[in-house]
């Protein structure tokens, strides 16, 4: 029983909010912005439809039966596009600019999705006709791409360089201020920061670092841009094997990081992570956890989840690694060596060599560093071959199921081989759950499970700084670090207009249309 709205839940890119949803009952109807494609599709074009079901690998819409109702989370894999069973799909093309999906269960961050990759439209006839010239790979070369966004792409030079365009038969091309991007790929940060300097480049984008040496003195300049961030970097633990099959060990090497000094003395940036999901995510997680904080209830503030050298070395020695002293120096008797393996990238170095010296210094146990090309480390982590390796979870949508899914017993996501059925239960009946705040409580409940575990050990919570030019206009930090570009635009007047004021000419649209005027020449 759900009632009928005008809009559901507002969906919120770069700042800007529009609604996008109505409800009825259990279903959900998408109204889809009245945009046009590049070149325009034929009129039998059909949609390439998905269906919501985390539970299988595959899934045979001629078999529903096989595909049992398991609580997980929604998710998405392919299906066929011909099926005689619309309801064995759950997802319908009403019209040209209309799609009805119908989910399992109550699924609060699903119009979040719908701003993930799953669910960006692609032309199946342009694919097809190019896998059947034997050419897959040349559907999305500049001349061929069909693309339904503001910017289409120009020019790619592989690995230097990507040019965008605006889209002609984009439904706001008109608002779009910024004529022409231009993103740059540069592998070393160091490098990244010089142009940046130099006057090379405007913005340092989404998946730019800077390097953790220079936030010191950038502290306080005007370019800096900070802001929380939906992430959360951890050391994942193979507890398949000796010695981190004992949960014992994995918790003394969590309580022999002092991640305070991590953040405060190597990243600069990004707070302390006694737990796995931000305390910032949304669904009402983060009022929870702040609920929890003010009632002293909170089971990630409690003080066996912090720094302890001392009880570290007490669950070693109980794990039957006595740790004595040698000389001037700790060691923990029988305890092998340790690899800790992750993707090249300075910073990453830092922060292992930091760990490294921490597990020395308070555990006694010899640790030595591997790092790989990212391709390379997913391969190795894949194949379970690691003992310690480097990760980080960014969210896909923003609420805890993002992070907690990739704990459970059957998720591609979970290389540890940490199984818990508890834990798998738990999440399964908070995805059930339709009362929000009950779903949260019990959510938090199965983190606090998967933290005993111990199969990964949280490091911190991510902060992205980035650099803006200040006649960057239209740039708003956002937890997911996402900045649509079609928002921005280059003020020629920056030195005489404050910050913060809106385009002289074309003002923002209100949520669900589109303002008047034309783009500066």
């Amino acid at each position: 029983d759900v009632a009928l709205l005008a809009a559901g839940p507002p969906v919120t890119c770069n700042g800007a909010t529009d609604r996008w949803f109505e409800v009825e009952g259990p279903q959900g109807r998408g109204f889809l912005p009245g945009c046009l494609l590049a070149p325009p599709a034929s009129p039998d074009a059909a949609y390439a439809l998905v269906a919501p079901h985390a539970s299988l690998p595959t899934y045979d819409p001629a078999a529903p039966r096989s595909a049992p109702p398991s609580g997980a989370a929604a998710g998405f894999v392919a299906v066929p596009l011909l099926v005689e069973d619309d309801a064995a799909v759950g997802v319908r093309a009403r019209d040209e600019r209309t799609l009805d999906v119908e989910l399992e269960q109550p699924t609060p961050y699903f119009t979040d999705l719908t701003s993930f990759a799953t669910l960006f439209p692609v032309r199946r006839d342009v694919i097809e006709a190019f896998e059947a010239r034997g050419e897959p790979d040349l559907w999305f070369r500049p001349e061929n791409i069909v693309a339904n966004g503001p910017y289409l792409l120009d020019e790619w030079k592989f690995r230097y360089e990507i040019t965008m365009k605006r889209n002609p038969a984009y439904w706001g091309h008109d608002a779009l201020r910024i004529h022409r991007i231009v993103w740059m790929e540069i592998a070393q940060h160091n490098a990244t920061l010089q142009l940046y300097r130099a006057g090379d480049l405007d913005y340092l984008g989404d998946n730019t670092d800077i390097p953790y040496e220079h936030l010191g003195w950038l502290s306080g300049k005007r370019d800096l841009r900070r802001s929380e961030y939906l992430s959360t970097v951890y050391y994942e633990l193979n507890t398949r094997k000796p010695p981190l099959d004992d949960a014992r060990v994995r918790w003394a090497l969590n309580l022999a990081i002092d991640k305070r000094q991590l953040v405060e003395k190597i990243t600069r940036v990004g707070k302390p992570a006694t737990h796995y999901v931000p305390d910032i995510t949304g669904s009402g997680y983060a009022e929870q956890a702040a609920e929890d904080r003010e009632r002293g209830a909170d089971p990630f503030s409690s003080p066996e989840v912090f720094h302890d050298p001392a009880r570290a070395r007490a669950l070693l020695a109980e794990a039957g690694y006595e740790v004595g002293r040698e000389g001037d120096e700790l060691r923990a008797k029988g305890f092998p060596p340790l690899e800790v393996l992750y993707n090249t990238g300075e910073g990453h170095t830092q922060v292992a060599v930091a760990i490294q010296d921490m597990w020395k210094r308070h555990l006694g146990i010899s640790v030595t560093l591997r790092n790989e090309e990212w391709r390379v480390m997913l391969n190795n982590l894949r194949d379970g071959n690691f003992q310690v390796i480097r990760l980080a979870w960014y969210a896909d949508y923003n609420h805890p199921q993002t992070w907690l899914g990739t704990f459970l017993s059957y998720s591609p996501n979970n290389r540890s081989g940490w199984a818990d059925a508890e834990f798998d239960e738990a999440v399964r009946r908070a995805a059930a759950i339709a009362d929000p705040r009950e779903s949260i409580r019990v959510y938090r409940a199965a983190e606090r499970r998967a933290l005993d575990g111990m199969c990964r050990i949280p490091l911190y919570f991510e902060e992205k700084p980035t650099l803006v030019k200040p006649w960057v206009r239209g740039f708003i930090p956002n937890a997911r670090n996402t900045q649509l570009v079609k928002w921005l635009w280059i003020d020629p007047d920056w030195q005489h207009r404050p910050a913060g004021a809106p385009p002289p000419a074309l003002e923002l649209p209100p949520p669900g249309r589109l303002g008047g005027g034309s783009a500066p020449p």
